[in-house]
C-alpha cells in the first residue's frame, strides 16, 4: 500500500513492486484485488503498472493511522465492519491491561447505547468508537472528563468543518437544537482509585437523514456534502489527546472555561430529571462547579448542584 502512496498518482510497475516486496506478479494481483474489495480504487494498465486513485472512507487501521498526529490515541486499535457495541469490547480490553489510547471503532453498531442505557441509533455513515483511558486524576474529578471529551470533539468539528456546535450539559453535542453526537463514559474503579475509563462516542457524520431520529442531525445534513470520517476522526483523536494530557498536567480550569463557551445550557431555564429516583428539579442553570456539576438556581433563589441527570431546556 505504501508503494502506491509514494508514487503520488503516478504508475508503479509490477516489476518494481515484485522486486521490492520479493513476491510474484500473481501475488501482487491477489493483493490488489483484496485492496479493491476494501474499497481502494486502483487502476492497472499494461506496460505501466498500478496507480492508486482513491482510498475508502473506512476506519481501517492502515488508513486511520496514516498521518495520524497523536502519540498514543489510536496507535493501537481494533476495527469491525459491524458490532453490537464498541463499549463492552473496549471495557474487556481495559480489564486485559491494554494501553491508554487503545481504540475500538466500527462502521455500524446493532446495539449502540447512550446514557442511562438508552438505545443509540448507529447506522452506516457515522463515527462510532470507544477509547480506553487511564487518567491519573482524583476520582472526585472524574465528572470533568465528559466535559473535556465534549470540548475536544467540538474543537475538532469546528476546525474541520467551520461549524460551531453547542454542548448541552454534560456532554450532548447539539447543532440547530438537534443532537449531533453523544458521549458515554464507563468507569472501572476501586473505592478511591480509577483503574480505567472507556469513552464511547457516536457522531452523525454522513448519516442519511431518513435513518436518523427526528431529534438528530448529521454533518452532511448541515453542510450539504460528505465529510471525510477518517480525517475527522484523526482530528478528534489529536484534539482529545492534546486536551487530556494538558488537563492532567495543568488542571481543568481551561476545559471548564472552554466548555462554558460552547454551552447551550448555562443561562437557560432547565428541568433536570434524576432517572434513578425519578425526581425532577427545575430552575435556571447558572454555572458548573470545579467538579463538573451543574448549578441550578431555583425560583426561591436556592442553589442546588447536580452531578448527573437528564436535562431539558425549557
Amino acid at each position: 500500500m505504501q508503494l502506491l502512496r509514494d508514487t503520488e498518482g503516478d504508475f508503479v510497475s509490477g516489476q518494481k513492486v515484485s522486486s521490492i516486496l520479493g513476491i510474484t506478479r500473481s501475488s501482487i494481483w491477489k493483493h490488489i484485488e483484496l485492496l479493491r474489495k476494501e474499497g481502494y480504487v486502483i487502476d492497472a494498465v499494461s506496460h505501466k503498472g498500478y496507480v492508486l486513485r482513491s482510498v475508502p472512507d473506512a476506519l481501517i487501521p492502515r488508513e486511520l493511522q496514516y498521518n495520524l498526529k497523536t502519540k498514543h490515541f489510536g496507535r493501537q486499535m481494533l476495527y469491525h465492519l459491524i458490532i453490537d457495541s464498541t463499549m463492552p469490547e473496549a471495557f474487556k480490553l481495559g480489564r486485559q491491561g491494554k494501553a491508554e489510547g487503545y481504540l475500538v471503532c466500527t462502521e455500524k453498531q446493532t446495539k449502540g447505547k447512550g446514557r442511562f442505557n438508552r438505545h443509540w441509533s448507529s447506522p452506516e455513515g457515522g463515527l462510532y468508537f470507544s477509547l480506553l483511558l487511564r487518567p491519573k486524576v482524583d476520582i472526585s474529578r472524574i465528572g470533568l472528563l465528559p466535559l473535556l471529551i465534549s470540548v475536544g470533539i467540538c474543537d475538532a468539528i469546528n476546525e474541520f468543518t467551520e461549524i460551531k456546535p453547542n454542548i448541552k450539559w454534560p456532554n450532548d453535542i447539539i447543532v440547530y437544537d438537534k443532537k449531533l453526537a453523544g458521549i458515554l463514559l464507563e468507569i472501572d474503579s476501586e473505592i478511591d482509585q480509577i483503574s480505567f475509563v472507556v469513552v464511547g462516542v457516536g457522531l452523525n457524520v454522513n448519516t442519511i437523514k431518513s435513518r436518523l431520529p427526528t431529534s438528530a442531525i448529521s454533518l452532511q445534513n448541515i453542510i450539504k456534502k460528505k465529510v471525510s470520517r477518517l480525517r475527522l476522526l484523526q482530528e478528534i483523536l489529536f484534539k482529545l489527546e492534546e486536551l487530556y494530557y494538558a488537563a492532567q498536567k495543568n488542571g481543568f480550569k481551561d476545559i471548564i472555561e472552554n466548555w462554558r463557551q460552547y454551552s447551550i445550557t448555562l443561562g437557560k431555564n432547565v428541568r433536570i430529571k434524576d432517572v434513578y429516583s425519578n425526581t425532577i428539579l427545575e430552575g435556571k442553570a447558572i454555572d458548573i462547579n470545579e467538579y463538573g456539576g451543574l448549578i441550578i438556581q431555583t425560583k426561591s433563589g436556592k442553589k442546588i448542584t447536580r452531578m448527573s441527570g437528564d436535562v431539558t431546556i425549557c
